[in-house]
């Protein structure tokens, strides 16, 4: 690799502010369709992560896999998340990636291994947070990671783990940060607890005071005061979004406009809203896509409306893109006064 190319990479590479709002990342939620909707309307997230893509696949050239790594529109803000069974699969696959995106000026951010998900045929499989059932081995996959990428930015997104163990947890943290993490993401829940849970901010909280680098705090945040709860009592270095800039995309713009001025509001077009993000799918998505990738969307968003419910069960049982737009319309047909949400 040329003097002058990695420079140029090093150059427009962003680290990731104090103070940062960023888009978490959501299995068939957080592609470049929701990102491009985002940015073109609503503008506010600092950071996007991607959905995670897997090691595997890269490798394999699976036929997708280009619309699991696509950073656009703003791949210099945009950090991809491998999820890997193996580290030898991590370490060939992100080289690989990395070698690839800077020869061809598509670089991003940076890279984020998903020590997290939950999934039972994630965890099944060995990936995701069965890593912290080997903490040893997630340690050395992060250093070698470190050894072979000495410039790319590097971190990883963890739960609280499988039970309740201050010390080992704040241990593993401590440890992936010597092993070369910039930054790790927290979603303060353990294996077992849903989204319907607590989540446990005062763990995080702690945790922050006994680690270097920066910590990012995932989970719940779903308003202005609970953004700023977030980085005034529990002193998170930034803070991730995940179901809801899915269920309302404005957040980011409505967060930003808020901490310069408290009176800001904003009125949402929802109709609008909601077939313009449909074009947005069809515009940037293979179409082996559209259909999950649309229903998924849907299955939050219709929580701003009053009879959300109906239309959700309406879009999850249709066969056909033209279906859900006709059932979008005709729901605003019956309710007219739901289609301008105020927001403040």
């Amino acid at each position: 690799m040329s003097h002058s190319v990695q420079a140029q990479y090093n150059f427009i590479m962003l680290r990731i502010p104090q103070g940062s709002i960023i888009l978490a990342p959501m299995v068939e939620l957080t592609h470049r369709a929701l990102r491009e909707f985002i940015e073109a309307h609503w503008p506010g997230a600092d950071f996007y992560w991607t959905e995670m893509a897997s090691t595997k696949s890269f490798l394999a050239h699976a036929p997708f896999e280009s619309f699991y790594l696509d950073t656009q529109p703003h791949p210099q803000k945009t950090i991809i998340q491998w999820y890997s069974t193996n580290m030898p699969d991590m370490i060939e696959a992100v080289t690989q990636h990395y070698e690839t995106s800077v020869a061809n000026g598509q670089v991003c951010a940076g890279y984020d291994i998903n020590f997290a998900c939950s999934a039972p045929h994630i965890e099944r499989s060995g990936g995701g947070i069965t890593w912290m059932k080997k903490p040893e081995a997630a340690i050395t996959m992060v250093r070698e990671l470190r050894s072979a990428l000495p410039d790319i930015q590097l971190t990883a997104k963890l739960r609280l783990g499988y039970e309740e163990d201050f010390e080992n947890l704040v241990d593993f943290c401590i440890a992936l940060a010597e092993a070369g993490l910039d930054a790790i993401i927290l979603h303060p829940r353990f294996k077992h607890e849903k989204f319907k849970l607590r989540n446990h901010w005062d763990i995080l909280h702690t945790i922050t005071a006994a680690i270097k680098i920066p910590i990012i705090g995932n989970g719940d945040i779903t308003s202005f005061e609970k953004a700023h709860l977030a980085f005034s009592t529990y002193k998170l270095h930034s803070i991730m979004i995940g179901r809801e800039a899915v269920r309302r995309p404005w957040i980011f713009y409505l967060i930003k406009n808020k901490s310069t001025n408290s009176n800001f509001s904003m009125d949402i077009e929802l109709e609008t809203a909601a077939l313009t993000y449909i074009s947005y799918v069809q515009k940037f998505l293979p179409a082996a896509f559209h259909l999950s990738r649309i229903k998924r969307f849907f299955f939050y968003f219709c929580d701003n409306l009053k009879f959300g419910h109906h239309l959700r069960y309406a879009i999850q049982n249709a066969q056909s893109i033209e279906s859900i737009q006709e059932h979008i319309k005709s729901y605003f047909c019956e309710v007219p006064e739901e289609r301008i949400k105020y927001e403040k």
